[in-house]
């Protein structure tokens, strides 16, 4: 056998070895109890009426090689739907299973929570635990969400004194590189901070990093239902391209669209909404404000077109002057809302879009169009 292989050979050996001694130190955190999967259809939910066709998960135990077959198998043998919610309680488990159980989470567009049930409906619920590798199959949730009281612990991966000896140093670091290489790419494909990281390698070996509400939002592991906020600039149209600022968003209740144009003598502020079936409604209201941060102002007076029902989503259209181009600038946060009367206490739109980004390649639109 060849240098090339034998050194393959080790590597890949060193690898089983140190996956072995993960699972092993996970697992040993709490009951061996393998996970189980428990469900209730909508038929058995008080609210079906508001989440649809949502089914509710509870996955309790540890995180096995097997676990993501089971879970891929349940689902698709109930043809459990879209935005179906998970429910994890778990100590951990296997360090890759962790992920590929995140990744099957993500194919079906399931949301994950912590916590454990409590009682007849599946809204009884209460605090949970996720720690090590449960945290990293809790992030292939579409959306993430955590009930109160809930514990969610990182810890960094490792191998003992006596196994470092037995594989040598450069083994070891070359494991950890590989380790370490694996899950920042999973961080970063399920749209978490890569900071999330940095939090596991504060924990010495016995110890688990528990993070706050207030961290994990701020990591985007915990997203509330609202997706990262996506600006680009892009053109549209020939010969003449006319460049625009698009700010594209993700939630619970459909995409959000915030999008400026530029043609070198107007700009217009287009935006669109996915109104949850209430298109009717919305066609309706002409009393509509332009969220900025924490202010309110009325834009009614400058619509140019719509509000308008398009194959079910909202568009509407307003010609944006000085003044709101230069409270834009200043902004952190946008939106747009409708209703009835500006006094009426009912609306349907969208706010607090991220703005940070959008703010930054505005100006550069704004200097194009000069």
């Amino acid at each position: 056998m060849g240098w090339g292989m034998r050194l393959v050979w080790r590597v890949v050996g060193v690898l089983a070895f140190a996956l072995l001694w993960f699972w092993w130190a996970t697992a040993a955190l709490a009951s061996d109890q393998p996970m189980t999967f428990r469900y209730m259809a909508p038929e058995d939910r008080l609210h079906a009426l508001a989440l649809g066709t949502a089914w509710t998960i509870y996955a309790d135990g540890v995180i096995g090689t097997n676990t993501p077959k089971q879970a891929e198998q349940l689902i698709e043998q109930l043809h459990i739907p879209p935005w179906s919610v998970v429910y994890l309680n778990s100590p951990g488990g296997n360090l890759f299973s962790g992920m590929e159980l995140g990744r099957v989470f993500r194919k079906h567009e399931f949301y994950t929570d912590v916590g454990v049930h409590s009682g007849p409906k599946s809204y009884d619920n209460s605090p949970g635990i996720c720690m090590s590798a449960c945290t990293l199959a809790y992030l292939g949730g579409k959306f993430r969400y955590l009930v109160k009281g809930s514990t969610y612990g990182v810890h960094r991966f490792f191998l003992s004194g006596a196994d470092n000896d037995s594989v040598g140093s450069a083994d070891a670091l070359a494991v950890g590189q590989i380790f370490s290489a694996a899950i920042m790419d999973y961080i970063r494909e399920m749209g978490a901070d890569p900071a999330l990281l940095n939090e596991m390698t504060k924990a010495g070996e016995t110890e688990i990093n528990i993070l706050s509400s207030a961290r994990l939002e701020q990591l985007g592991v915990v997203n509330n239902g609202t997706g990262k906020t996506v600006w680009t600039i892009e053109s549209l149209g020939n010969p003449t391209p006319v460049m625009y600022l698009k700010g594209e968003r993700d939630t619970q209740f459909g995409l959000n669209k915030f999008m400026i144009y530029c043609d070198g003598v107007k700009k217009v502020l287009h935006v669109v909404f996915d109104p949850q079936g209430r298109a009717g409604e919305v066609t309706t209201m002409h009393a509509i404000s332009l969220m900025l941060d924490n202010d309110t102002i009325k834009i009614g007076d400058h619509v140019v077109a719509g509000p308008v029902d398009s194959n079910g989503w909202i568009n509407t259209l307003f010609e944006l002057n000085k003044q709101l181009i230069d409270r834009l600038l200043a902004a952190k946060s946008v939106g747009v809302v409708f209703q009835y009367s500006y006094e009426a206490p009912f609306f349907l739109g969208f706010q607090g879009m991220d703005f940070t980004d959008g703010r930054a390649k505005l100006e550069g639109l704004l200097s194009r169009c000069k």
